[in-house]
């Protein structure tokens, strides 16, 4: 199965952003997918299939829940695309992710986990964790290394994941890119990637305005 998974804890985000992402999801993505959000509040997502956040704090830290070995709805062998809910998706997820976390046969013909993790290339750190793709769960090292105390050393969850996993392979780079740093920002034709990435400020519901973010943010 194909998760497709994002994160809401606390309000930094209001619950349109969760929808919104869904309804794009279902509009580029065209094999089966389930998508979850990892939360601490699920009452307020109804019609959303919910999962407790492991870790319950209003920052981007809360992500690194995303590695916990167990899920209520994710099983062992799921591919799980992580999606930050402030982004545009503007073209085929199925690209974005084909070809990667293929499997290879050992010498008795037996199937073995992928364990590589997909991850942003960052435009100032290592990665950016905005957009993530791993097979549950192969990467439970790293929740399991996760201490309160890289919450005071480290600026975020991306920093321990750099950490962590410094061999992480990184999507082209022409597939996702920053609002604010790739130039998208200043036309109003639809950019030529997969995803948009809305970092900091502004965000979408800012930019009314825009005309491609009006048309794919719904």
């Amino acid at each position: 199965m194909l998760n497709v998974i994002c994160v809401r804890v606390g309000h930094k985000y209001p619950v349109e952003y969760v929808y919104k992402l869904k309804n794009m999801v279902s509009l580029h993505l065209k094999q089966q997918h389930r998508f979850i959000c990892l939360t601490d509040n699920a009452g307020k997502l109804p019609g959303i299939d919910c999962v407790a956040a492991p870790i319950q704090v209003a920052d981007s830290w809360c992500k690194i829940g995303l590695f916990a070995p167990q899920h209520r709805i994710i099983e062992r062998g799921d591919r799980c695309l992580y999606l930050d809910l402030d982004v545009v998706i503007v073209g085929s997820l199925d690209k974005l992710i084909e070809g990667k976390l293929e499997r290879q046969k050992d010498a008795d013909g037996t199937m073995q986990p992928c364990k590589d993790l997909w991850i942003v290339k960052d435009w100032h750190d290592p990665f950016n964790s905005s957009v993530m793709y791993w097979e549950h769960p192969q990467k439970s090292r790293i929740f399991g290394k996760f201490t309160r105390a890289d919450m005071e050393r480290l600026r975020g969850d991306q920093n321990l994941i750099a950490e962590l996993m410094p061999d992480a392979k990184t999507f082209h780079s022409n597939d996702i890119l920053s609002y604010k740093f790739s130039g998208c920002n200043k036309k109003d034709e639809k950019p030529k990637c997969k995803i948009v990435l809305f970092h900091g400020k502004p965000k979408m519901h800012e930019l009314p305005d825009v005309k491609w973010i009006k048309e794919e943010w719904k």
